[in-house]
């Protein structure tokens, strides 16, 4: 079976402009055809924050919430705070969301789609598969 695929937070924002998104709102159907979208809670919080009005959080909730949702289970949370504490050490400080985030698609070796540079210095460090989106 194929990876599972994430889509980050950065790459859904860029897929609802219309000026922007075409090439990835055609992966993210491809991806959804072949039910290998996952997403987790703390993504879904993001996207509904930024909601316009009552119907958007309304059509949002209902299409986030028909994806899978990974929980974020003790060993997730454990492997972000070392993944934090190791980062930092190096002088880098991840964005907690951007680290717990990783440390699922890690634990689980799902793909993460993104267009944030902290996966990618993550990346550097812990075997996080990624695909940057420009």
């Amino acid at each position: 079976m194929d990876k599972q695929v994430v889509f980050d937070t950065s790459t859904w924002i860029i897929g609802f402009r219309e000026d922007l998104g075409r090439a990835l709102k055609e992966c993210l159907e491809r991806f959804l055809s072949e039910k290998r979208v996952v997403i987790t809670q703390l993504i879904i919080l993001e996207l509904l924050t930024g909601a316009k009005n009552q119907k958007e959080y309304a059509e949002l909730y209902e299409d986030l919430t028909a994806l899978e949702c990974i929980e974020i289970t003790p060993e997730v949370w454990e492997s972000a705070y070392k993944i934090s504490f190791n980062l930092r050490r190096r002088g880098y400080a991840i964005p907690a969301v951007d680290t717990i985030i990783a440390s699922l698609c890690l634990k689980h070796n799902f793909l993460l789609l993104h267009a944030d540079r902290h996966y990618e210095l993550i990346k550097n460090y812990y075997h996080l598969h990624t695909q940057f989106i420009k």
